[in-house]
This record gives C-alpha cells, structure tokens and sequence, in this order.
C-alpha cells in the first residue's frame, strides 16, 4: 500500500528511506542520496524508521561539518551509508584507540550538542596518562593508575566521567568480542555530595552584582547583556540561548515566547528539551523584542554565532568565565549554569507545580500520564509561572 511520508519513496512498490546529501559532502559520500530498504509495508513502521534514519542521517552530516572525527572515525561513520557495509576486521589485536574510532563510528549518531568532541577530548586525555597499547594488554590496575592521576587534577564527578566513557568503551569491545574482558568496570569515585549540592545557585547579591557589571545592551556586543539577562529570568541553558534563532522567537496564543528546538543544524540535550518559553515581562521591558526586530544575521542566529566543534556560543562561554571570576564570585561551584538552579529554585520556594517547572526547564515529567498522555501546557499557563521568576 502505497503512502506519503517524509523521506519516504517507493521502488516496486517497498518503502525506502532517502535523504538528499548536502552538496558540501557528496564527495565524502560518493552519492548524492542515501537510501535504505525500510523493510515493511506498514505505513506506521516505515514513517518511525524513516524518521529513526532522517535523524541518524542529520546527525552525520552535522559531525562531517563540524570536522572533530578522525580518519578512522569518518570512514566508520560514512561505511554506516555505504550499500556494502561490512564488520571492521578483528584480525589484528585491537588498540586502545582503535576501540575508541570504532564505538564512537557507531554510537556517536545518538549523540547531541557538545558530547562528541568532550568524549574525544577526554579519551585523548586518558590516553595521555596509560598510552595506547593492544587493549587486551591492560589490566585493572593501569585503569586504577589512571583514575589515580584524573582525581589528583579534576572534580570527582569530571573523574567519574572519564571513567564512564572508558567503561563503556571496553564494554562495548567485549560484547563484540574484540577483548575478552573490562577491567575498567565499577572504577568510579564516590561522591557524598548531594546532587543540589554539586553545582550551586547564585544567590541574590550575585544577581545584584550581574546586572550592576554587564556590559551595556546597546553596545557593540549585546550578546553579552542579552544571554546573561535570558538565563536569569528563564533558567535557560548556555547551549540553548547560544543556539537561538531570530525565527526561534515568536508568539503563540498571543504571548511572546522562545520556541527551543533542533531545527536547522541545532541540538537538544534530551528530547524533553524542547518546550516553550514565555518571554518574561522584565525581558520584554529592557527592549528585548526590539532587540530582535533589529537583529541581523546572514545564518540566522540571533547572535551572529557559528557554531565550533559542535558547540554554539565558544566566545560567549570563553568571556562569560572571566566575567563571573572578575566582577561576581570565586567560588568554583558558580559558574553560568548556576542561573539554571536559581530559577528552579525560585520557582520551587514560590509554589509552581513541579510538572509546570519541568515544562519550562525542560526536564522529563516522569509520570506515563503526563509524558504519553498529556499534552504540553498552554503558554498562557506557563507565562504565569515564568512571572514567578523575581528578583525584587
């Protein structure tokens, strides 16, 4: 039965997926269009599995773009689209960063936003510290060694993630058989801080001394009064804001809102993430929709950013660590997500429902009946809550 869905086509009557190649990497993929037999005749199916590859497909030419992949990795990632895609050899013993190339070829499609080049960054980095010798040639207590000199130089919880990616890698080498064991296995530190307690808010002399010091609105870098100002009174993430578009901002049922989404070569940190924002009043009285109707970017990024590695915002987040140093604490546990925990906690102390807060911050609901259920709440319901947000 022959349907219409994006990315669907038909040959002899079976659904294909295919997605065009952009121009700039034709030569990378040797085609114009990848394809793929879909493999159903039910319309349902082939729609998910459609848009399963459309995102796989995107996420692919948004790595290649972005050039952080090694020679290993791109060939890894690019034979996923080949029509003869074949097992990679295990007939020499494997390398550490072999193992590496290989897991992120197949795992790195499921990734977002900054995550690839910090797993690239950190695995460089564990190799620094106990080399890349035949995998099977390491034992746990080079593991230990490791983790030994990570904690002697970073936070616990920064050890803990180097340490997760290396499990995970060995994990995933064992499970198809290029070693026969992970000795990296439940090397994690513990941690005795509660979760609340590991980044904290800024409090309300921090927020007196942030909008006494930001550099003014109109001049020749508003990003840097702007972004500030939207974490404060939305708890939005740096990621987020730096991503924006001018079309990002719009109305809805009559309110100014932000619209976050992974349109356009952007990306989202879960899927929970992308949700409306009701622009607060505060916003709208400093001129900030002014601000808007003015901008002008050839891409359309609010901002004027490009996007780095993966990243959006590199500068801003670069500036944005001084700033906070110079003018507003030195505590190591106040950095720019610290407006993410004071707006949630705002919103807590003044009595928004915990599902209502969730929706504005972008974070699961929890419940089967609101995450499968329930629809988004409306912006006028959320205006209400982001009103909450006060500063006196």
């Amino acid at each position: 039965m022959l349907f219409k869905a994006p990315y669907v086509t038909f040959r002899n009557g079976h659904p294909y997926f295919m997605i065009r190649v952009p121009t700039d990497l034709v030569d990378k993929f040797n085609k114009k269009f990848i394809r793929k037999a879909l493999k159903t005749q039910n319309p349902s199916d082939a729609k998910m599995l459609s848009e399963a590859w459309a995102s796989k497909a995107k996420t692919a030419f948004t790595l290649l773009r972005a050039d952080i992949l090694s020679e290993v990795q791109q060939q890894s990632l690019l034979s996923t689209y080949s029509s003869a895609h074949k097992r990679p050899s295990r007939a020499k013993p494997a390398r550490l960063n072999n193992l590496y190339d290989l897991y992120y070829a197949e795992k790195s499609s499921g990734w977002t936003g900054r995550t690839p080049g910090e797993f690239n960054k950190q695995f460089e980095n564990i190799l620094k510290i106990i080399g890349n010798r035949p995998a099977n040639d390491y034992d746990r207590s080079d593991f230990v060694a490791c983790r030994d000199e990570l904690a002697a130089r970073l936070a616990p919880q920064t050890v803990n993630k180097y340490l997760s990616l290396l499990s995970s890698v060995l994990r995933w080498a064992v499970k198809h058989e290029y070693i026969t064991r992970n000795p990296a296995e439940g090397l994690q530190l513990d941690i005795n801080k509660r979760a609340d307690e590991e980044r904290k808010a800024y409090d309300l002399t921090d927020i007196k001394k942030i909008t006494l010091h930001l550099p003014c609105k109109d001049g020749t870098e508003p990003y840097k009064f702007w972004i500030p100002m939207i974490a404060m009174y939305t708890g939005m993430r740096r990621g987020e804001i730096c991503q924006l578009q001018i079309n990002d901002i719009k109305q809805l049922d009559g309110i100014w809102c932000f619209d976050i989404n992974d349109n356009a070569g952007k990306s989202l940190k879960t899927k929970s993430s992308a949700r409306i924002i009701p622009i607060h009043s505060q916003l709208i009285k400093l001129g900030f929709l002014s601000f808007v109707n003015n901008a002008e970017s050839t891409d359309g990024n609010l901002w004027v950013f490009r996007q780095w590695k993966g990243i959006w915002g590199k500068k801003f987040g670069n500036w944005y660590s001084r700033f906070n140093r110079a003018h507003i604490t030195e505590d190591p546990h106040k950095v720019f997500h610290s407006f993410r925990h004071t707006v949630a906690n705002i919103l807590k102390q003044t009595g928004v429902p915990e599902s209502v807060a969730a929706g504005l911050l972008g974070h699961e609901q929890g419940g089967i009946t609101f995450n499968r259920y329930g629809k988004r709440y409306l912006p006028s319901r959320l205006a209400e809550a982001v009103e909450a947000i006060s500063y006196g």
